[in-house]
């Protein structure tokens, strides 16, 4: 439902397997979510860490690095 509407609102999509993003995150497709958190930049990563894992750290780690890609 999402993609629909954002491409009925002319936006572009990109569907990006998870294991595509652990790997142009961390160079290892299999990386933990951890892993993801880790491979933010130092004064980034200070700022997810004071956000609670049940809060949405791990899932903030994922979108800072989805952000910039383009596939």
């Amino acid at each position: 439902m999402i993609i629909n509407r954002l491409m009925h609102a002319s936006i572009d999509v990109a569907v990006i397997a998870p294991t595509a993003l652990k790997k142009a995150a961390t160079t290892s497709g299999r990386a933990d979510k951890q892993m993801m958190l880790d491979a933010v930049p130092a004064d980034d990563r200070e700022q997810l860490s004071k956000i609670g894992k049940t809060k949405g750290r791990y899932d903030l780690a994922d979108a800072y690095h989805l952000a910039p890609l383009q596939f």
